[in-house]
């Protein structure tokens, strides 16, 4: 890797922490075609399978079983750089206005680093329970299982930091609530709501995330 390109590595990670506060662990990393197009905009939509990872509440919206399959590299072109992003979804509904779905993420890093999201969801239409007139309205929640490893070499096979293990594990939840109007809809997430701890020697929360949509 010559000097420019590092540079712009260097580049893209620090723009990425920026957008992120700060925080790496477990982000968002565009999954799914449609809704990374989309951009915040999804969670107001969320009426795919997709929307496990961005607003639980969509999947209510399902009409019949849909699955989703995703991979992708990422910086292609710059040398020695590998990272990669693999993702699946199954969203199925329900007899009585629901619909359950799970999805794996994983992101890896030159099989230095790995991160692994499963996640259960389910989620419900409220029109049996609350007059709603021309509207619909959805709620919905992840149960998400959160594990993360690092491979060792020479260097590092003997870091303090790694004591305990090189593997972490977490359990996180998510909620989610969506309203359809005539024209309009807006969608509402909050991820990570327990601030789950994927530290190994240290404690590391992964923060509490708030997401608005509008559309």
């Amino acid at each position: 890797m010559n000097k420019i390109q590092k540079i712009i590595l260097i580049m893209a990670i620090t723009a990425a922490g920026i957008y992120g506060s700060g925080y790496c662990a477990f982000k968002d990393s565009g999954w799914g075609a449609r809704p990374a197009g989309m951009g915040g905009a999804f969670i107001s939509v969320a009426d795919d399978v997709n929307a496990i990872l961005y607003n639980p509440a969509g999947i209510g919206q399902l009409s019949k079983p849909e699955s989703s399959f995703m991979y992708s590299k990422l910086y292609t072109g710059l040398d020695e750089v590998k990272l990669g992003l693999n993702y699946f979804a199954y969203g199925h509904p329900t007899a009585d206005g629901g619909a359950w779905g799970v999805s794996w993420a994983n992101f890896n890093s030159n099989g230095l680093y790995r991160e692994d999201t499963v996640t259960l969801n389910y989620a419900k239409s409220l029109d049996g329970m609350y007059e709603l007139g021309n509207s619909e309205m959805f709620i919905g929640m992840n149960i998400k299982y959160l594990r993360n490893g690092y491979t060792l070499d020479e260097r590092t096979k003997d870091d303090p930091v790694f004591k305990d293990g090189r593997f972490s594990n977490t359990i996180a939840v998510d909620l989610g609530f969506l309203a359809n109007f005539d024209s309009e809809s807006v969608g509402f997430s909050v991820k990570n709501i327990n601030e789950p701890d994927i530290g190994l020697s240290e404690t590391d929360r992964i923060p509490r995330e708030y997401n608005l949509g509008l559309c």
